[in-house]
């Protein structure tokens, strides 16, 4: 029910008045006959108990009359009839877009919105068409144009704040482009679909959003504007404007690759911040914090050293995400975990202060080279690949150079997982390197001479491999390069794909006519093979056609040739599973080493079992660290990867509406969103005079007013007469 003029409400106080005149009754009730009173003093008589209500029933119909007087003059109708009126009404089609993204977090942000939300379908008109969609990274649709229509109208309000108080921002990013032009193309579409009116609906897109600097607006850049489209946006302001957020370094490696004693990490500072000193440390080892300035607008990269390693557990990292504390907090675990969690403390706002990291497992790794050149003597082979591995965060690499006099057996591609041969073995390691390359084992032969090419045809029963010296009276240089191995990738750009300034002096001329399966990766600018693979059981065997050592080529001390052996080696012996930096919402591609089915545990010790049908890919919904537990028993570390806010979410001071505009977008003026609104209040009066003046309850209240005035009289007169 619903009041034309509600203000006549506060007559109905009037039934104060019965009340109070009833109380303030002093005249005595009984009366004594006496014979004269001329000589006695007037005086009022005395009141010996307090005053008290009398004749209940009086006072409640005196009281009710006055109720329905006030209640009649405020003009009561009901709303339930507004259906028959829809249909000659001017509706608008409206969509509530609504911001869920993860720097809605902040403060009372969520809590503007509703009370936004709230006032828009407050102005909602029976006629109007309304839908709700909500995003993210990805555009929701909350309530559908249909869902509405099918509600009655009385009830509209309530449907849409029932399905309001279900919504909670998430940690996505803001993709407002995306979004934007998702629903206006759906506002388009379904315009499009209404049946042909005498006056065009108006198409409104309503944005509630706190409208961040961070927000990604590329959806915008391809995507033409409707005409008929108007947005308006209703943007929210957090109380306290600071904020600052922490990342990881984008580019580079987070753990520093010298000492592996430290981390790198971001801080960023919004531009419309108050706050410019912060601390940055580990989650449970307060004695490692680090202070740092960052000027408003700015960022800046810190190291933080590592503390001593402790066991990260999953219940510990749900009980820091629910702490109100301004940190993020991280935990550095053993080489088991490998899991750590980072807090900024100093923020007025904690959604973004939590980075998480899953440093790689480092691996020691073997490599073995066949060769009788000393490790001291720059002319031979040994001297440069002893050079050519850095021991990184992920693996140490050691070569081990073993006489080609002494037989090789018992070779376990696991622990070394590349051989070098140079020179040619004993034939009682024949056997024992068929086996390693046949069981996965990679090798890789440098033809110093041709004697090493009968080695090959005997141990490995090639038959078809021929090769002799080549005449050069110059050089020769590397020209059809294969960029599409992933031996080469690396160089595909044109930056770094230059190999025409290393001279090869001598090479061995590779016969390819018989070898059957072989792969020419690179070859002389004389078109003879310079690289050859060949796949031999699980394993790969490259023959290379000359040295890196200076009396054969430049390659040694050239530029390519550490990331060309360290790739030979990648190609050998992955640096491990290690997954890198996933913001919430991307796609995580899960190893094959985690089996088919994996079962993944996130932060807040939630479990997810992935199907066939996913084809191993897992999207996380929130930050933190997830843990992969294999469905198959395969040997290896557990899997862990940290999965982080968008660094975008960080920058949260305002974005100027123009920028929008920029894009196409149409906005609503200040003055005619006002005339608007004033034009729907003066449409929603009309129909309340109208629906009031069908039902007309005012005059049945009146009447029922009356009766209770006929009832009172008689009764206050039957209660005269008693006394």
């Amino acid at each position: 029910m619903s009041f034309l003029f509600p203000l006549y409400l506060a007559g109905a106080a009037a039934i104060a008045l019965p009340i109070l005149f009833h109380l303030i009754r002093r005249s005595p009730r009984d009366r004594v006959a006496f014979s004269s009173l001329m000589f006695l003093r007037q005086s009022p008589p005395r009141v010996t108990r307090r005053s008290r209500l009398e004749n209940i029933m009086l006072l409640l119909l005196r009281a009710a009359a006055l109720g329905l007087l006030a209640f009649a003059f405020a003009r009561p109708f009901l709303r339930q009839p507004v259906l028959a009126d829809v249909g000659s009404q001017r509706g608008r089609i409206i969509i509530v877009l609504l911001d869920t993204s993860a720097s809605m977090r902040r403060g009372d942000l969520w809590q503007q919105a509703m009370n936004r939300f709230q006032r828009v379908i407050e102005g909602l008109t029976p006629a109007d068409r309304v839908a709700v969609f909500t995003f993210d990274r990805q555009v929701r649709q909350a309530a559908g144009f249909d869902e509405i229509l099918a509600t009655p109208p009385g009830g509209r309000a309530a449907w849409l704040e029932e399905k309001a108080r279900s919504l909670a921002p998430t940690w996505g990013p803001t993709h407002l482009g995306t979004a934007l032009a998702t629903t206006a193309d759906t506002l388009e579409n379904y315009a499009a679909q209404q049946p042909p009116d005498v006056e065009k609906p108006e198409l409104r897109l309503v944005l509630i959003s706190d409208l961040a600097r961070g927000s990604d607006l590329s959806g915008l850049r391809n995507f033409e504007w409707p005409e008929s489209v108007r947005l308006e946006v209703q943007s929210l302001a957090a109380r306290s404007p600071s904020n600052a957020g922490l990342q990881l370094p984008a580019g580079s490696e987070s753990i520093e690759p010298a000492a592996a004693d430290s981390v790198r990490v971001r801080v960023v500072n919004a531009a419309d911040s108050e706050r410019d000193q912060f601390r940055v440390r580990w989650g449970d080892a307060n004695d490692t914090a680090v202070a740092i300035y960052v000027p408003p607008g700015k960022s800046r990269v810190v190291s933080l050293p590592l503390p001593d390693a402790t066991t990260h557990k999953p219940e510990a990292q749900a009980r820091d995400r629910e702490s109100p504390s301004l940190a993020l907090r991280a935990t550095v675990p053993d080489s088991e975990s490998s899991a750590s969690r980072i807090i900024l403390e100093g923020d007025d706002y904690d959604f973004d202060n939590s980075v998480y990291l899953v440093p790689p497992q480092r691996r020691d790794v073997s490599v073995l080279l066949v060769s009788s050149s000393a490790a001291d003597d720059p002319r031979g082979l040994r001297y440069y690949l002893d050079r050519a591995f850095p021991d990184t965060a992920h693996r140490s690499v050691q070569v081990v150079a073993q006489s080609p006099s002494e037989p090789i057996q018992n070779l376990n591609h696991h622990a070394i997982p590349l051989v070098v041969l140079t020179e040619s073995p004993p034939s009682e390691s024949d056997s024992s390197l068929r086996q390693y390359v046949q069981g996965g084992g990679t090798m890789l032969v440098v033809l110093t001479d041709t004697a090493l090419a009968d080695y090959l045809a005997r141990a490995f029963e090639l038959d078809g491999i021929e090769a002799d010296e080549a005449d050069s009276k110059d050089y020769v240089m590397l020209s059809e390069i294969d960029f599409g191995h992933r031996l080469f990738a690396p160089f595909s750009d044109p930056r770094f794909g230059d190999f025409t300034k290393i001279h090869f002096w001598k090479h061995r001329r590779i016969d390819m006519s018989r070898l059957t399966g072989a792969r020419v990766l690179a070859r002389f600018d004389n078109a003879d093979p310079a690289l050859v693979e060949m796949p031999i059981g699980r394993g790969s065997l490259f023959i290379l056609a000359a040295g890196w050592h200076p009396p054969d080529s430049q390659l040694a001390v050239s530029s390519k040739f550490v990331p060309l052996i360290n790739g030979l080696l990648d190609h050998a012996a992955p640096a491990g599973v290690h997954f890198g930096e996933f913001f919430v919402g991307d796609p995580v591609a899960l190893p094959a080493e985690a089996g088919p089915e994996p079962t993944i545990r996130g932060p807040n010790d939630e479990s997810t079992t992935l199907k066939k049908e996913d084809a191993g890919r897992f999207t996380a919904t929130e930050s933190g660290i997830y843990s992969v537990t294999r469905s198959s028993p395969i040997d290896g570390p557990p899997l862990r990867f940290a999965v982080n806010l968008d660094s975008h979410e960080s920058e949260t001071s305002p974005l100027p509406v123009e920028e929008l505009e920029q894009f196409g977008v149409r906005l609503t003026s200040g003055e005619k969103s006002r005339h608007v609104e004033a034009e729907h209040a003066r449409r929603r009066q009309m129909l309340a005079v109208e629906l009031e003046s069908r039902q007309k309850l005012w005059r049945w209240i009146i009447i029922g007013s009356l009766a209770v005035l006929f009832v009172e009289t008689w009764l206050a007169g039957r209660l005269t007469r008693r006394v």
